[in-house]
């Protein structure tokens, strides 16, 4: 990667991961995940792990942000858009899609 990028240059690195010390809600959460969100996606390495591999390869770490607040909403408005289009899903895609 290093040679993609200008000596000043920035990497972005989006990542979705449990916490080190993860609870039961933190595998529900996963498990919702996996089976309706991001099929097969593995989002069950801690956010330590990506950091100490960043660093160890040179890079600096200015920002991590914890988006979960943020995406609860993102999802409860895909939800209720799914909801709201329901007609147009089952009639482009048939009732099999829309559950």
């Amino acid at each position: 990667m290093h040679d993609l990028l200008d000596d000043d240059g920035v990497c972005y690195f989006q990542l979705a991961g449990l916490r080190k010390y993860w609870q039961y809600e933190d595998l529900i959460w996963g498990l919702f995940m996996n089976k309706y969100v991001f099929p097969g996606a593995d989002a069950s390495t801690p956010l330590g792990f990506y950091i100490d591999r960043f660093e160890g390869a040179g890079f600096e770490v200015r920002n991590i942000d914890t988006i979960g607040v943020h995406y609860s909403g993102t999802l409860w408005r895909w939800y209720r858009n799914w909801l709201a289009n329901k007609d147009k899903v089952e009639a482009k895609y048939g009732k099999r899609w829309f559950r």
